[in-house]
């Protein structure tokens, strides 16, 4: 979801660009993309859309699924499921989202992991095939969906906010967020709740995992420009790096890795755009980006990928 972080300026690498569209050949791309569209998240009209690179469609999905406001999908490792927050059709309180599962392709209902618990389930993320970490009730949490049983990650509750839990492939880490607004940074944590460590010293949210020891994640170019950017961090070196592509003149959010140089984003302000935020494939060498034929008046935000 899109939250409005005020944030504080820390050591940074600039990279200064000019923003460029359609400035070199489009990059190729199989697999399928997932996204949702809304008008405004407080509006409750958010859909989930599957785009196939192959085959340049994009298929609505869960018109019979009796869940609303759906959104922040997730492919499992082997693209054979998908995940998502929902809320049942009619309950749209504070307390109502769950977590589903989809098997990819299938005429099956999604499956609700976390249905009748009267707690708040949002941001899930597979950890592998059959386990999901997610944000429950402000603290992150791992289902697993041969028998949906739930462990702990973390247990603070609402009293130190834990969101956008990521999992880093081939370790047991998990990143996320701790705290909100200002007091946001990114963390990460291994499965098991152990080794708790800080990883950026400046207002930021949204991390993905990239490659190797590099994630991605969202601030604000400056303390007095509010346009969010995308930056990446390489914890080997701990060294950040603004992103080519950033404009000082548009927002660049929701990253989602298409392999180890290209990514899709939301940008949103920029000339050309449909309205609202669209989804465009970026170059993280360079400061071309080319627009995805999905996008619309709408906001298109929350994308991932996968291969299959």
């Amino acid at each position: 979801m899109k939250k409005i972080y005020k944030l504080i300026l820390g050591s940074i690498v600039f990279v200064t660009s000019v923003f460029q569209l359609h400035a070199a050949t489009v990059p190729t791309f199989y697999g399928k993309l997932v996204f949702h569209r809304y008008s405004d998240y407080d509006a409750w009209d958010s859909k989930l859309y599957l785009y196939n690179f192959t085959t340049q469609q994009t298929t609505l999905l869960g018109t019979n699924w009796k869940i609303d406001h759906m959104m922040n999908g997730h492919f499992s490792p082997d693209g054979k499921w998908l995940t998502f927050m929902g809320v049942n059709s009619g309950q749209h309180y504070g307390d109502a989202w769950d977590v589903y599962a989809w098997k990819v392709g299938s005429s099956e209902l999604p499956i609700n992991l976390t249905q009748g618990n009267n707690k708040r389930d949002e941001d899930p993320k597979f950890i592998d095939n059959q386990r999901i970490i997610f944000k429950q009730n402000g603290d992150l949490k791992i289902v697993k969906m041969t028998d949906r049983t739930i462990t702990y990650v973390t247990q603070n509750g609402w009293d130190i906010e834990e969101s956008m839990p990521y999992p880093m492939v081939n370790t047991t880490q998990i990143l996320y967020a701790k705290g909100a607004g200002n007091n946001s940074r990114v963390f990460s944590i291994d499965q098991s709740g152990a080794y708790d460590t800080q990883l950026t010293n400046i207002a930021s949210y949204y991390p993905v995992w990239w490659q190797g020891s590099r994630f991605l994640y969202v601030r604000w170019y400056s303390s007095t420009n509010a346009h969010d950017q995308i930056y990446a961090y390489d914890m080997a070196n701990k060294q950040n790096t603004r992103l080519p592509f950033n404009s000082i003149n548009y927002d660049t959010s929701d990253p989602a890795p298409l392999d180890q140089r290209y990514m899709v984003v939301s940008l949103a302000g920029q000339t050309g755009s449909r309205g609202g935020y669209d989804l465009y494939i970026a170059d993280s060498l360079s400061s071309n980006v080319w627009p995805l034929p999905v996008n619309s008046n709408l906001n298109e935000l929350g994308a991932f990928y996968t291969p299959y």
